[in-house]
């Protein structure tokens, strides 16, 4: 097993032994139960390994001619990365890590969801399960993290509260983690009016109490891969990527979920584009920033 796996098995020991003091039923608690997994490196424990048999793994969807007239930002950050185009084999192989430890999360969540029932604590506590990123798993030629991709920047968000939430129920809004803090504040029964949140409260939307919604998410990136600033604002359908330095980036993610055709070249969408970017650098000041970092 790697290091990473030897974590997770120990936080979920102390998870659930936390769950399980006598002590958790006396007062209200809050428990943040941070596992690594899914992360690379892709290696994952035999059972888990053997559920996704390499010949039935999905391969990436890479259209011909794609990877050559990728965005500069990529082009470079694959040479940086070192991403060279992976045999069919490592491919797959890579894919199927993944998908093993998705499962193997699966399992630890799972077991942390039934101590919640078995102690009587599963009706009066609020489970959230979010991540910090995804992985890009070969798309656009690409691995780990490091982009506005989707598959990098569209985290999985959520959110189960017994007899308060209803269940099963999927919300289309754009939403963002910075909205989770807000969310806590309010179901803490704090007031969330506090002007230095970026976040709004989800409560209502995710009762269906809330009618008007901002429906945007924004993300920057200061990191490896990149020389220069890069931010990403996605509003409604429409995702705006912006490279300081290079020209933006505009998808439309209903027509074109997995983000091959970028629409800011094309003088229809100028519109649509010329006010994402305004809306973005209205609060993001990617010249500061680079001064401040140089």
């Amino acid at each position: 097993t790697t290091t990473s796996i030897e974590v997770d098995d120990q936080v979920e020991a102390a998870a659930l032994a936390y769950i399980k003091d006598p002590a958790r039923t006396a007062q209200p608690w809050c428990l943040n139960v941070g596992f690594i997994a899914p992360h690379f490196p892709l290696v994952v424990p035999q059972r888990f390994w053997d559920l996704y048999p390499l010949d039935e793994i999905d391969m990436p969807e890479i259209p011909e001619g794609h990877l050559q007239s990728m965005h500069p930002v990529y082009q470079r950050m694959r040479g940086m990365f070192g991403l060279v185009d992976y045999s069919e084999k490592l491919v797959r192989r890579g894919r199927a890590g993944y998908y093993g430890l998705i499962t193997y999360l699966d399992e630890k969540i799972g077991r942390l969801l039934d101590v919640l029932e078995e102690t009587g604590q599963a009706d009066n506590t609020l489970v959230v399960y979010c991540s910090d990123h995804g992985d890009m798993n070969g798309e656009h030629g690409m691995w780990r993290k490091s982009n506005f991709y989707d598959a990098s920047s569209r985290v999985p968000l959520q959110i189960a509260w017994k007899g308060v939430l209803p269940a099963g129920t999927r919300r289309r809004e754009v939403v963002s983690l910075v909205d989770l803090i807000a969310t806590v504040v309010e179901v803490a029964g704090a007031t969330t009016d506090d002007a230095s949140l970026d976040g709004d409260s989800l409560l209502g939307l995710m009762k269906g109490t809330k009618t008007e919604w901002k429906n945007e998410a924004f993300s920057e990136y200061l990191a490896h891969g990149v020389a220069r600033p890069m931010a990403m604002l996605r509003r409604g359908r429409y995702k705006l990527n912006y490279s300081l330095g290079d020209p933006p980036e505009l998808y439309d993610m209903e027509a074109d979920p997995n983000e091959f055709r970028d629409l800011a070249p094309d003088p229809r969408y100028q519109d649509v584009a010329s006010d994402l970017q305004e809306r973005l650098l209205a609060r993001w000041n990617p010249e500061q920033l680079e001064q401040q970092v140089l």
